[in-house]
């Protein structure tokens, strides 16, 4: 058991109540914040004379705890402590402790009185306290737990006291037993074991209590505690529980929900109905709701002993790019249990870094350039076609090569970009548009691009950059020829472009095939000869839209 107020078991958990208890009804006090869950216990049994306290509270997966007043280990105190003390007195139907951090913590629905045993009260209370001075002087620190987020600050002796990190909902004035339903405590922490056939707590309890850390199910938000601030970041999964099952029929499911995750394709999983009362249950009907279907169900319309179960599997068919949220409903002779479902279909998503570009002034017959990239924002990989363009005037923009670039048949896993190398290149002068639009497997996202061409194009084009380089070895022998020009070019075919034997200067047969204005390729019609050095010669008769000729050139290349 983990020492919460003191240092011995049953001590660990003495408070006594007055009118003037600190903070002792406020949603927060002191240094503690809390944003929780939705309240999840939804009814309280009939008075039990004999403690002038209800006989149980249930929550929203149908467990209903009765005081648990047995003593340790299995219970936090007894009767004695409860109905001897005065007012004075305490007892307690739930807590889940634990330490991690420098913390120790509680989780506790709580019976008490408020200053008379003739004023009974019921209360929740989720309480963080350190001491020893293990944290930062005036640190801040953020507690992910099963019932919400705490956020502590240490005093300036590194410690946080007992009363001052803690919220309690309830108790509000005598004979208050219906305030604490509404506080963030629900379901109840049990052992993730409760239910089971083998490893399951002691019969009758939903923990061993004081004997063994544990694996829990059952928190609305997670089934951990994680702990960070100065100095601290630490995680457990453990918790001593402590709770003793209502007498009477009662039925537990393995699982309180279920998030199927993100999927391609329809998925299962299996829910293990067990009834785990002192009496024999009733299950009626299990209804999904959503896009959810029950595809296998022994449960429907059983009476099931004690101790024993029935089976259900629910199946999730995703939509891609949909969130999907629903429940399966279990409904028994106690009430109705609900099993939140929630899953998502993945998709890749194409996301453009820009809606639009505009480019500088540009010359007539010359050429700026500008980058937008193209990022998969989206859970699975998506495929880029050939980005293209359109609108009005679509040939005064091309897309350029680029070492990174988002080349047709490009796969981008969830996370992954490439760049469009936008090129505007006018062919008169004037303000010139069109729309880039970057076809992929999952849409055509598209920006739009302007720029305007001014004067007269007096510049002549170059050669910029081609494939395989000059002085490339052990090019592949099925490689093709690609080059890129500064700006759109006319006059590219055989003769102008050509590739031959560097020794021999034998011509070898090729196809010239236009990429773009700017990008031309040469084919060979075979496999080019292994370990052999190639010429490729740019030659004359190539010119831009003005008439300006290209330089001519040559580079060579061997093969492996």
């Amino acid at each position: 058991m983990f020492s919460v107020l003191g240092s011995s078991p049953r001590s660990s958990q003495r408070r006594r109540i007055t009118l003037a208890a600190t903070c002792l009804l406020a949603a927060s006090c002191l240094s503690l914040t809390t944003t929780s869950a939705d309240a999840a216990l939804t009814r309280l049994g009939p008075i039990d004379p004999a403690t002038t306290f209800p006989s149980f509270y249930t929550d929203t997966s149908g467990l209903s705890l009765q005081p648990c007043l047995d003593g340790p280990p299995l219970c936090v105190g007894t009767e004695a402590e409860l109905l001897g003390a005065g007012a004075g007195g305490e007892g307690f139907y739930y807590s889940a402790q634990t330490s991690v951090g420098g913390f120790d913590m509680a989780f506790d629905l709580e019976m008490a009185f408020l200053d008379a045993v003739t004023a009974p009260i019921v209360f929740q209370r989720l309480q963080f306290a350190s001491r020893g001075g293990l944290l930062a002087p005036g640190g801040t620190y953020t507690i992910l737990h099963p019932y919400g987020t705490s956020t502590c600050t240490a005093d300036a002796s590194g410690n946080i006291a007992n009363n001052a990190c803690r919220t309690e909902a309830g108790g509000a004035g005598a004979n208050d037993f219906a305030g604490a339903l509404a506080g963030p405590i629900g379901p109840f922490l049990t052992w993730d074991t409760f239910g089971d056939a083998t490893g399951a707590p002691p019969a009758g309890y939903i923990g061993d209590g004081d004997s063994t850390p544990h694996r829990v199910e059952g928190g609305p938000v997670r089934n951990l505690v994680q702990v960070t601030g100065p100095g601290v970041s630490a995680t457990t999964t453990l918790f001593n529980v402590y709770g003793k099952l209502a007498p009477g029929p009662m039925g537990s499911t393995s699982q309180r929900s279920i998030d199927f995750g993100s999927l391609t394709a329809p998925a299962s999983s299996h829910i293990t109905y067990r009834s785990v009362g002192t009496q024999s249950i009733s299950v009626g009907s299990v209804t999904p709701s959503g896009p959810f279907t029950v595809t296998a169900n022994t449960c429907n319309g059983v009476t099931l002993a004690s101790g024993a179960q029935c089976d259900i599997d629910v199946t999730f068919t995703p939509t891609p790019g949909v969130v999907s949220s629903g429940a399966l409903s279990i409904a028994d002779q106690t009430g109705t249990k609900v099993i939140p479902l929630t899953g998502k279909g993945r998709l890749g998503v194409a996301s453009l870094s820009r809606s639009s570009v505009v480019l500088a002034d540009t010359k007539v017959g010359q050429e700026r350039s500008d980058v937008v990239t193209v990022t998969n924002t989206g859970d699975l990989d998506l495929t880029v076609a050939q980005p293209r363009f359109d609108g009005r005037d679509p040939f005064d923009f091309r897309v350029g090569l680029i070492q990174d670039g988002c080349v047709a048949g490009a796969t981008l896993a969830p996370g992954a970009a490439c760049n469009v190398r936008v090129i505007f290149s006018p062919r008169s002068r004037g303000i010139r548009s069109a729309v880039l639009n970057v076809a992929t497997s999952v849409g055509t996202p598209a920006v739009t691009v302007a720029g305007t061409g001014v004067g007269k194009d007096d510049v002549a084009p170059v050669l910029k950059r081609h494939s395989p380089a000059a002085g490339a070895k052990r090019v592949k022998r099925r490689a093709n020829i690609v080059v890129e020009f500064s700006e759109t070019v006319r006059g590219v075919d055989r003769r102008s472009l050509r590739l031959a034997n560097a020794k021999s200067g034998r011509v070898v047969r090729a196809k010239v095939t236009k990429v773009s204005g700017a990008v031309w390729q040469l084919d060979p019609k075979g496999k080019l000869r292994k370990d052999t050095t190639y010429r490729v010669r740019v030659r004359s008769g190539i010119h831009d839209r003005a008439g300006n000729p290209l330089k001519t050139g040559t580079w060579k290349f061997h093969t492996k």
